[in-house]
């Protein structure tokens, strides 16, 4: 079996070092690629070669690539998606700022980024590193703020918009709530992503000065808003994003038909 194993990594790699592919890094494809059912080991290398230059190289969309390529080996579509999906997460990866991350820098920005800050240009870089390394998805879950290790090793998400204010007046106008409220979603069944904050206008001015720093860190994110009326923002906001709302408003006057959930803390 490992004979065949090393056939299959020296393939690979003879397949793909023409796109800049290294040896360790056609090593990693190769354990992501090992599955139950020894689908790989089930094609030729001949065939194998044949298909993987189609599904990579080959002309036409990314689902006619897929479709030729399974015809040419047997391999269940799905696996063959699997597979360009990680080969497009490589790309993504030497292509980023400038377009190279190494992974070191990554880890660097994900230990100071804020769970409110998480904007999706980080998030696809952090996904695409994860994917890559499991030695890097173990790092960041050392590191970073447990909400963004969830987000970054999840695919289906909801995007949500908190009403503020609301939560302000319930938790005594303490700010740090807003920390342990992000903790509470790293815990969730459901995962909330983006999550969309409108403040009133006045929040600035209701809040202790203790809690005011944080505010302003709060307030600087882009999905962060400060709006009068707030509530006019939050039912824009989920509309526009098929979002859910979280407050205890029932926003009657605006005929809002949308989930709207409580606080889970």
């Amino acid at each position: 079996m490992w004979q065949r194993e090393i056939a299959m990594r020296d393939e690979l790699l003879r397949i793909l070092k023409k796109d800049g592919w290294k040896l360790e890094d056609v090593e990693d494809l190769a354990v992501i690629l090992e599955d139950e059912e020894g689908l790989l080991k089930k094609a030729s290398p001949d065939i194998l070669e044949f298909a993987l230059k189609e599904l990579f190289f080959g002309k036409g969309n990314e689902n006619k690539r897929i479709e030729r390529a399974s015809m040419i080996s047997d391999l269940p579509p799905e696996f063959l998606r699997g597979i360009l999906g990680f080969f497009k997460g490589k790309k993504k990866i030497k292509q980023s700022k400038s377009r190279e991350i190494p992974f070191k820098d990554l880890l660097d920005i994900a230990k100071r980024t804020k769970p409110w800050k998480l904007y999706e240009d980080l998030l696809e870089d952090l996904r695409a590193a994860a994917d890559l390394s499991n030695e890097f998805k173990n790092e960041l879950s050392l590191i970073a703020h447990p909400y963004i290790t969830k987000i970054v090793t999840s695919r289906k998400t909801s995007p949500l918009v908190i009403d503020g204010n609301n939560f302000l007046w319930k938790h005594d106008l303490c700010v740090k709530d807003f920390e342990e409220l992000f903790l509470v979603f790293a815990d969730e069944k459901r995962i909330f992503y983006p999550v969309y904050i409108v403040f009133d206008k006045n929040v600035k001015y209701i809040v202790p000065k203790s809690g005011r720093t944080l505010l302003e860190d709060i307030l600087s994110s882009k999905f962060v808003y400060s709006h009068s009326p707030a509530d006019e923002l939050i039912i824009s906001l989920a509309r526009q994003k098929n979002a859910v709302v979280m407050s205890e408003d029932r926003f009657k006057e605006y005929n809002f038909e949308g989930e709207r959930i409580k606080y889970p803390i």
